[in-house]
């Protein structure tokens, strides 16, 4: 099975990848949109996204991606987040500068903060290390395998920080599931109408674990609600939550049962 990740070899992505499936061919690619592109087109693939972290909240170009993409989401995987600062010496004197990707900047402020350090921007985290000298240290996954002196460990802003991955595929999943995704678009805008759907899930006791709205990118005020929940899709409890929808004028997708 080919399953492709955001690379290259050693990244968040990539630890994610062989969490979730050792034996699979990994396939590196450059870029969130090059992951969804590849598996669009290889239909018997899968891929590895990064969907939600603790600290930072939603990815939205993921989310985007779910909404306008047919893939089924089958399978996720939760990963413990930490970083190490890595250089060509173990300290920091006369280090001036940093460079990693946007979201361990974010999250690795309070380290950068206090060595008053500027701020540089790599393709990937380990892409960081290729812009290491004399004056510049990385910050990429804690552990990872590199030939530079690590600084220090755990540089991370707050304690049991992890990145929630989704596993994309064509195919619905075959096991038993009690996680759903799914996709509401209301077809009218009115007031208290989020209120109205978190209460029907409410009158049939359904845990929610995730919800996110996204623009429908057509007119202001009009929203996408990602919605994952605990619920059975051959429940009766699931059929009556569609049928209530379709009365309230709200479509819904299934994007995942897992």
């Amino acid at each position: 099975m080919i399953l492709y990740y955001l690379g290259p070899k050693g990244t968040f992505s990539y630890q994610a990848a062989m969490k979730y499936q050792s034996e699979a061919e990994l396939i590196p690619c450059q870029s969130l949109y090059d992951v969804v592109d590849q598996v669009n087109q290889n239909t018997t693939s899968q891929a590895i996204v990064p969907i939600e972290n603790a600290i930072e909240g939603t990815i939205n170009l993921i989310a985007d991606e779910l909404i306008e993409n047919q893939l089924h989401v089958i399978s996720e995987v939760y990963l413990d987040v930490a970083f190490d600062v890595v250089g060509l010496t173990e300290s920091m004197n006369n280090i001036s500068s940093v460079v990693s990707i946007a979201p361990i900047i974010s999250q690795t402020k309070h380290f950068i903060t206090e060595h008053q350090l500027n701020v540089k921007h790599a393709d990937s985290s380990l892409d960081s290390l290729n812009y290491i000298d004399g004056e510049t240290v990385a910050i990429i996954p804690h552990q990872s395998t590199t030939d530079f002196s690590v600084v220090k460990s755990h540089v991370e802003d707050y304690p049991f920080n992890q990145t929630r991955f989704l596993v994309l595929s064509h195919q619905k999943s075959i096991h038993p599931t009690n996680q759903v995704l799914l996709l509401l678009t209301p077809q009218v805008d009115k007031p208290g109408l989020l209120a109205n759907i978190l209460n029907v899930f409410n009158l049939y006791n359904i845990n929610l674990s995730w919800i996110e709205s996204r623009p429908t990118k057509q007119q202001f005020g009009y929203y996408h609600f990602l919605i994952q929940c605990r619920i059975d899709i051959t429940s009766q409890d699931y059929k009556q939550v569609l049928k209530i929808f379709d009365a309230m004028q709200i479509s819904v997708r299934t994007i995942g049962a897992f």
